[in-house]
């Protein structure tokens, strides 16, 4: 029953995928697209049919990598997003159905608390997706995140006190804000700011704690690697999105773990 059951998540996260792919795209775009209008080749304009639209499948082997009507390559970030999608869908249940590292602020039993967990992280990931395309998220994206982050603080199925999270929201809005007077907006934007704002209403200032640690961590590293790889320069604008993203899975999974085991080296 699990393998059926991981198997249909996958799928329905990779169309999810699929959707966010479109939404991305479209936002970009000169043409004047409904984000639930029909799918069109971005090249030649051709209306996709179903052969074209299904997540994965069609890129690897109806499509293989190209555009059935104008021949044109398929960026192949498309099916990277809704594999990334499916797995992350499969990983949410998993960690409902078999609450290892759960953190201790949601309860898994909570049907609140979970659809919150879900909607969190994959409004996040679309928010990702976006600042990794065009360095840029939109507002309504932002505020939506925000909104959810509130809303977490007032679970009534929440283990842990609300003041945690008041405090996490606190100390994450003045640590972005310090660093984007100090920088003078380089390098962060104000769209970071309340993205951290809504994580530590969502975590508390433990786990935020974590989540900017491995943020910050994991983004000095990728800096370094285009460093030596001489693809950095100074106009270059690495998006910070992705690694709070990262950094909010890893203190979600990892968090409470690694905040007590450096409390007990104090």
């Amino acid at each position: 029953m699990i393998p059926l059951l991981i198997v249909f998540i996958f799928c329905v996260g990779a169309c999810l995928g699929s959707f966010f792919n479109a939404l991305v795209s479209r936002f970009g775009s000169e043409k004047n697209w409904s984000p639930l209008s029909r799918s069109r080749c971005d090249v030649c304009d051709h209306r996709l049919g179903v052969l074209d639209l299904i997540p994965i499948l069609s890129f690897l082997t109806f499509c293989r990598g190209r555009c059935r009507f104008c021949g044109r390559p398929i960026p192949a970030y498309y099916p990277v997003i809704e594999l990334l999608t499916g797995l992350l869908c499969v990983g949410l249940v998993l960690s409902v159905l078999q609450p290892l590292h759960f953190p201790p602020l949601i309860d898994p039993n909570s049907v609140v608390s979970v659809s919150l967990l879900y909607s969190f992280v994959m409004i996040f990931f679309l928010a990702t997706l976006f600042d990794y395309q065009y360095q840029a998220i939109p507002k309504s994206l932002i505020m939506t995140i925000l909104v959810l982050g509130l809303v977490s603080i007032a679970d009534p199925t929440a283990t842990e006190f609300w003041i945690i999270r008041v405090i996490g929201g606190v100390v994450g809005f003045l640590l972005m804000t310090s660093q984007y007077l100090i920088t003078r907006g380089k390098g962060l934007g104000s769209g970071d700011i309340f993205l951290t704002l809504s994580i530590g209403f969502f975590l508390g200032w433990k786990l935020l704690l974590v989540a900017i640690f491995f943020t910050y961590a994991l983004g000095s590293l990728f800096g370094l690697f285009l460093v030596l790889n001489k693809k950095a320069s100074g106009k270059r604008k690495i998006p910070l999105a992705p690694f709070l993203f990262t950094g909010l899975l890893i203190s979600l999974v990892f968090g409470s773990d690694i905040a007590r085991w450096y409390l007990s080296l104090l």
